[in-house]
């Protein structure tokens, strides 16, 4: 066996190696931390795409070579790369969609249930910056497509539209205030409980089987809200333990 001192030293070790990129880059967090890095740095990756762009079209596909002939498509292979990542990270940030949901639900004051829900709101905010960071760079992609080409960038399937190209902070934030304050008007409107919908005609033959197994819905989830039709438009809710 050789012994640990006649091992050569090839340079740093494992732990200094990631000590010194932890102090550079920062630590990557763990899937059960906050991640609070830096989404991107715009100016840089815009930059890089013009580059890739460039390099691309003049480098692989000169004019007077046959690859000339295959630029068009290998250009419009770099963008829908760009719109790919896009459409990945939008499903992504969608399937979090019901996880979000039901801890809104779950929510009991408890500190463990809202670090699940700050974490996965963490994690959905991520996913959705990282989309809108590709969609930018997809969009610079796209405008270089056309001015080497003279023709506009378009999905094989799908429609090509932009979420954030026309969006300015001030209009983010104005989005984001109505839509907060439309939730906040419809949830004053709302019982808080776990909805169940009763329908039917006005006129009951056995109303004692109904309650039976409305009793029955109760045990299950303890704060049902009764939500019916009556004869008006608007649906009526009644309260777990009330009848009428």
């Amino acid at each position: 066996m050789t012994s640990i001192e006649n091992i050569p030293d090839h340079g740093q070790s494992i732990m200094d190696m990631a000590c010194e990129h932890a102090q550079t880059f920062g630590l990557t967090p763990e899937p059960d931390e906050f991640d609070s890095r830096d989404v991107w740095d715009e100016d840089d990756a815009i930059d890089a795409v013009h580059a890739a762009f460039e390099l691309l079209a003049a480098g692989i596909g000169p004019d007077g070579t046959q690859l000339a002939d295959e630029r068009e498509s290998l250009l419009w292979g770099f963008v829908n790369m760009l719109d790919a990542q896009t459409q990945r990270l939008d499903r992504s940030a969608d399937r979090l969609m019901p996880d979000l949901r039901d801890l809104q639900r779950e929510q009991d004051g408890s500190e463990i249930k809202s670090r699940e829900l700050e974490l996965i709101t963490d994690r959905a905010q991520n996913f959705t910056a990282r989309r809108d960071a590709f969609e930018k760079m997809r969009d610079a992609a796209a405008q270089d497509y056309q001015l080497q080409t003279g023709n506009v960038w378009r999905p094989r399937s799908g429609s090509h539209t932009s979420q954030t190209g026309k969006l300015t902070s001030a209009a983010v934030d104005a989005r984001d205030f109505m839509r907060a304050r439309q939730d906040r008007k419809t949830q004053a409107h709302l019982p808080e409980g776990t909805l169940v919908a009763v329908t039917g005609g006005k006129d009951v033959s056995q109303p004692a089987a109904v309650f039976q197994r409305l009793d029955k819905v109760r045990e299950k989830y303890t704060d049902m809200v009764l939500v019916h039709g009556k004869r008006c438009e608007r649906p009526i809710y009644l309260m777990a333990g009330m009848r009428g």
